[in-house]
């Protein structure tokens, strides 16, 4: 979970990667807090007590309709504050992929991951001064 304004990562999981992310999905989600999701969604359940915003999808002989564009978007310039955290870690991190063995050292991979973004992210909001993300 990666807070809108401040592009701070609040909450995470880390599971198998057998399991669809849709699966963690309930315990990540505050109440009546919007989910932005991508199409990779589409068919799966979502907590009833989450908004759902998913990005509306073509199919073959089908294209997207003015308004599915709108709402795509929409979606979209959401989204790309999340997008934007996983790019620093692949890019200036050295990425996020992680070659081991067993949860344990997973879950520390990832929570480490995590924090150190955290910390470069803040450090940039103080350097910059930013004051929308309070």
């Amino acid at each position: 979970c990666v807070d809108r304004k401040s592009k701070l990562i609040k909450d995470y999981g880390v599971t198998t990667a057998s399991i669809h992310d849709s699966n963690v999905l309930a315990s990540l989600c505050d109440a009546n807090e919007p989910v932005f999701d991508d199409s990779a969604y589409v068919g799966k359940s979502v907590p009833d007590n989450c908004q759902h915003h998913t990005v509306r999808r073509a199919f073959r002989n089908k294209p997207l309709t003015d308004t599915d564009k709108n709402i795509n978007r929409h979606i979209a310039k959401v989204r790309c504050r999340v997008e934007h955290v996983f790019g620093f870690i692949e890019n200036s991190m050295k990425g996020s992929t992680f070659r081991g063995i067993g949860m344990d050292r997973a879950k520390t991979n990832v929570t480490l991951t995590n924090l150190l973004y955290n910390i470069f992210r803040f450090e940039q909001i103080k350097r910059l001064g930013l004051k929308s993300w309070a």
